[in-house]
């Protein structure tokens, strides 16, 4: 990946990203270091290994784009860079989520692995199938909320429910 931009975590300093890693996060949709709750919380628990997944599934078939990938590649250089930045390189590889993630976790000798909350129904069905392959390993996944302003539980009615009227919006 080439150099490009940088950025800077929150509350997150170098020191927190020596190897050997006890965290590993697993960049998703929420791809940068400023105001990234999990990689916040995993930074502050110790250090860290970043980790990108290039779903085969979202590059191939219906979802392919040419015009996806090259945000995506431009993303993931500029990411790439502000990691390298505060001294931990991100590892990029190719493959299904529940099958790359553990490997990876394992590989780096990490108990835990952060991420930032999903809410679509594809990213909690990955999810739920990375979380029970990581604790067969004995390796917690661990959820923070990220790429939203609001959590969906968070946005109810007076009683507590969600809305069913988008009316007072």
């Amino acid at each position: 990946m080439r150099r490009g931009g940088a950025g800077t975590a929150r509350r997150a300093s170098p020191a927190a990203f020596d190897s050997p890693a006890s965290t590993v996060v697993w960049f998703r949709r929420d791809l940068r270091v400023h105001d990234h709750p999990a990689l916040t919380a995993a930074a502050a628990a110790g250090p860290v290994a970043p980790l990108y997944v290039l779903d085969p599934r979202l590059l191939d078939g219906r979802f392919a784009s040419p015009n996806r990938t090259w945000f995506l590649l431009g993303a993931l250089d500029a990411l790439a860079v502000a990691l390298e930045d505060l001294g931990a390189p991100l590892s990029v590889r190719v493959g299904h989520p529940a099958d790359v993630v553990p490997a990876f976790a394992r590989a780096v000798g990490s108990g835990a692995v952060a991420i930032s909350r999903e809410v679509t129904p594809y990213g909690r069905d990955r999810d739920r199938a990375v979380a029970e392959a990581l604790a067969r390993d004995g390796i917690a996944l661990r959820a923070a909320r990220g790429v939203l302003v609001h959590e969906p539980e968070e946005v109810a009615t007076g009683t507590g429910r969600p809305y069913a009227v988008f009316t007072p919006f």
